[in-house]
C-alpha cells in the first residue's frame, strides 16, 4: 500500500513539472532568413571602404 502512495505521489510529481516547464516557456525567438545563392563574392559583400576584399585565412589544398 505504501508503495503505491510514494508512486502516485512520484507520477504526480513528474506531472506538475512537466505542466509547469510547458507552461512557462517562453515564445520561440524570431528570426530573418534569406535564401542562399552563387555568385562572386566581390558582388555579394558591400565594402563601404576604398580597397577590395580579401580572405582572412588563404586555403590550402593537398
Amino acid at each position: 500500500m505504501r508503495g503505491k502512495v510514494w508512486g502516485f505521489v512520484l507520477v504526480a510529481a513528474v506531472g506538475g513539472a512537466a505542466a509547469w516547464v510547458f507552461l512557462h516557456n517562453s515564445p520561440p525567438v524570431v528570426v530573418d532568413v534569406a535564401r542562399v545563392s552563387r555568385g562572386v563574392v566581390e558582388e555579394i559583400v558591400a565594402n563601404t571602404r576604398a580597397g577590395t576584399v580579401k580572405a582572412r585565412w588563404r586555403s590550402k589544398l593537398s
